[in-house]
């Protein structure tokens, strides 16, 4: 199989027609706390007791990058997820402080549909797209409800992120029947078990008082939690092909392969150039990037819960610095560390192999004729 050289982002309209773009990919991890507590979810990832954010230092942050956008004559395309976003109870107001900033090119919410559906419908006034991972550890009665949720936002772009638990590949095609039938768009998402469990950090801190018992002090999560994901992600091949029987990842990536919308450009090592989804590339194992020159933190920045902000997802190089402090933009490349890019959003960010640069630095709008 053809392996990528380069990649350019097609998740909005100046992506596709501007490198650099004028559209910063901005995505938030508002917090851990969640109301589920799916088997294959890590606790790096979700709680049932995290904090939530602090407003003060979310307004200080939004301030500052409205104001480096409006500077430098860029907009932010904000994508919020969790946890479960929509348990904070500030959530619909921060989504409202953004969308009035003109610097704002786009809002994208992530949640597991299982709020009310007064809470979606406010969103929906406000955002531009919900997109709502089902999980089928979930009763048939919650998974229904979801599903009609769905069909009734009606003021955004709705699509479903269908979790492919592995075993279920007979309720995975009855689900996707149902989302056809209601008219529902939807991807299959691969899961990555959770790896190394001997590198998750304690939940119960030594000598903490009974209120703080179960919280994770920043500090000790900071100095950890890059080292447990430089541990984890080299064994992402092994654990996923692991997981799934090969009868369930054909099915994963028939469904995939025929996704219509695209959301990246990639020049093949073939001579040819393809706009295709990312799933494409997560659904053949071929997102593996190491020592590419990436350009995360240029077009892309990433929160993490506890405020950090990182270049990507993947927290490539360290953090760059804290939602309650000034914050100096990133403006040069870095190169990429990890063997696996295990975020859509990640991969969509334009990058190449070191000797195909040029492919993702030309200011041309016709990338396939270079």
């Amino acid at each position: 199989m053809s392996k990528p050289l380069a990649i350019r982002s097609l998740q909005c309209a100046d992506h596709a027609h501007n490198i650099p773009p004028k559209v910063l990919a901005l995505s938030w991890f508002v917090g851990k706390r969640c109301n589920y507590d799916c088997s294959y979810c890590s606790p790096h990832t979700h709680d049932a007791v995290s904090p939530f954010l602090s407003m003060s230092d979310a307004k200080n942050f939004v301030d500052s990058v409205h104001m480096h956008c409006s500077a430098n004559q860029k907009k932010i395309k904000w994508s919020f997820t969790g946890g479960e976003p929509f348990l904070d109870p500030s959530f619909v107001g921060l989504l409202d402080q953004v969308r009035h900033r003109d610097t704002t090119y786009q809002i994208n919410v992530t949640t597991n549909g299982s709020l009310p559906i007064e809470m979606y419908l406010a969103a929906a006034r406000i955002v531009d797209g919900i997109t709502i991972s089902l999980h089928l550890e979930r009763s048939e009665q919650e998974i229904a409800a979801i599903i009609e949720k769905c069909t009734m936002i009606k003021d955004c772009f709705v699509s479903v992120n269908l979790m492919c638990a592995s075993g279920r590949l007979e309720q995975i095609k009855m689900m996707q029947s149902r989302l056809e039938e209601n008219k529902i768009n939807y991807v299959l998402r691969k899961i990555t078990p959770m790896v190394h469990q001997e590198h998750l950090l304690p939940f119960v801190i030594e000598g903490a008082g009974r209120k703080n018992q179960n919280l994770l002090p920043i500090t000790l999560q900071s100095k950890n939690k890059m080292q447990w994901r430089k541990n984890a992600n080299p064994m992402r091949g092994k654990k996923i092909a692991e997981y799934y029987s090969q009868k369930e990842l054909n099915h994963i990536l028939a469904v995939n392969n025929k996704k219509t919308w695209h959301n990246c450009g990639v020049w093949f090592d073939n001579g040819v150039y393809k706009e295709i989804n990312s799933d494409y590339l997560l659904a053949n194992d071929l997102s593996s990037f190491r020592g590419w020159t990436c350009f995360a933190g240029v077009d892309s920045l990433f929160v993490d819960f506890d405020g950090q902000i990182y270049r990507g997802t993947c927290q490539n190089a360290g953090a760059v610095g804290h939602i309650s402090q000034d914050f100096h933009f990133v403006s040069t490349p870095t190169v990429c560390e990890f063997d696996w890019c295990l975020c859509n959003t990640d991969i969509c960010v334009r990058k190449a192999r070191s000797d195909q640069v040029r492919l993702v630095s030309h200011s041309k709008t016709d990338r396939a004729s270079l």
